[in-house]
């Protein structure tokens, strides 16, 4: 899938992944080992991205096997892994990896910019249409007071602008 990447070229003996196989030999379980350097302070520095985990349910308990092999990978200075979902990560955490360090991402954050427009398409949403079209006027007003009275800004100015473009 990614064999033309040139630092897998430029690498020896560079394991595209690994696989567990079940007694009959059938591919049961799979980690890609996607190669990339780094440069950081003048030296280059070589990463491994463990990606596409993938395992059937019946071999679960033995997927970390997998990372097991991604551990023990030579000549790495990163381990990464991108597929690791809620309870993977925790026991990736509890292993000794550590997370990436961003946003939180399973919290969200918005800005109402537009209150009527915004009740009114959520009120759509979730309600009839003569209760969300009744409704709608009423309830925009007491959000944006809200906002008032906390001292949120009602417009605010950036020396940013945005444009379209139709291409790079």
């Amino acid at each position: 899938m990614w064999q033309n990447n040139p630092v897998y070229r430029e690498l020896r003996d560079w394991p595209i992944g690994w696989v567990l196989e079940d007694p009959g030999g059938r591919v049961v379980s799979c980690l890609e080992n996607v190669p990339t350097l780094y440069r950081f302070g003048g030296p280059t520095y070589v990463g491994a991205f463990g990606r596409g985990w993938a395992v059937e349910a019946n071999y679960r308990a033995y997927s970390l096997l997998l990372i097991g092999s991604q551990l023990r990978h030579p000549n790495v200075d990163v381990l990464l892994t991108t597929t690791a979902g809620a309870r993977t990560a925790d026991l990736l955490t509890r292993g000794g990896w550590s997370r990436v360090p961003s946003g939180e991402w399973g919290k969200s954050a918005f800005w109402v910019t537009n209150y009527f427009h915004t009740v009114r398409k959520y009120l759509a949403a979730k309600a009839p249409p003569l209760v969300a079209a009744v409704s709608s006027p009423l309830l925009f007003f007491p959000l944006r007071l809200g906002d008032m009275m906390a001292g949120l800004p009602h417009k605010f100015t950036t020396a940013c602008s945005l444009q379209w473009c139709p291409g790079f």
